[in-house]
This record gives C-alpha cells, structure tokens and sequence, in this order.
C-alpha cells in the first residue's frame, strides 16, 4: 500500500471526518414534497412550498429514536413477537425523530399547521404514503447533506 501522508491525503478512516458527517446530517437537508404523482406541493397565491428539514439516519436524532425503541424491546422481552402495527410504529417514530422542521402545510382552514412532533407524526401517519416515502429517502440520502459544501 502507498501513502500519502507526504501529499497530506488521509488514507482510510478518520473519526474527525466521521464525526463531521454525523454533524451534517444532525443539521439536516432542505426538501420539497412532491404529490403522488410527483407535482410540488404548494400553497397559496404565492404558491409556496411544502417543505420539511430532514436528518439522516447517521444523525444523533435517529440514533436516540434507535435507542428508545431498544430500550422499549427490552422491557417487553417475552412477550412475543412485535405486530405489524408496532413495526410500522416503530417506523413512523424514526422519520418523526428525523423531521427537524417544516414549512408550507396548512390546516383545512388555510392556517398554517404549527411544526411539532405530534403534528409531524399526524402527517407521517396519515394515508398520504407518498410523503413518508420522500422523507425516508432523505433520511437515507448521505450524499445530499453534503451538496454545496
């Protein structure tokens, strides 16, 4: 194998690089949300969109969602197997933990739906499938946390 210390390159892992990479995506990345049929989601006569602030599943925010969920595994051990309900729960309660915040989703009286936890599961829960995909997608998206750096 070749070095390039003198070229001043790293070779092969570096904790400040991982470490860096964890921090990006605990910042998050900026994405509009496309419609079942792949149209911008927007609202009003400013046509503004519906965007979230999603973290990666490398973030410290999923990994405590991870962490809570083991914790509950373990309290639950010989219960049986989880249902499919729990498992999609489980689901929804790691892309809620990874939704930093949002902007352009309205109420059906057209105020705008206040960014919360409870609010972002509401959504992620709702039968709109379309907007969990893009956030799961995100989530796993590495590359997008570092566009433009």
């Amino acid at each position: 194998m070749t070095s390039k210390k003198n070229s001043g390159d790293p070779i092969g892992f570096v904790l400040e690089t991982a470490e860096a990479s964890a921090d990006r995506e605990n910042e998050g990345a900026v994405i509009e949300l496309v419609d079942q049929i792949g149209e911008p989601i927007v609202h009003g006569p400013d046509k503004a969109p519906f965007w979230m602030r999603v973290a990666g599943s490398y973030s410290t925010h999923y990994k405590r969602a991870v962490d809570k969920q083991r914790r509950r595994m373990v309290k639950r051990r010989g219960r049986g197997k989880l249902t499919e309900k729990e498992l999609a729960e489980n689901q929804i309660e790691l892309e809620t933990a990874c939704v930093l915040d949002w902007g352009g989703i309205f109420t059906p009286t057209g105020e705008p739906l206040e960014y919360s936890a409870e609010n972002v599961r509401a959504v992620l829960a709702s039968r709109a499938t379309w907007i969990r995909e893009q956030v799961q997608q995100q989530m796993e998206d590495h590359e997008a946390f570092f566009s433009g750096a």
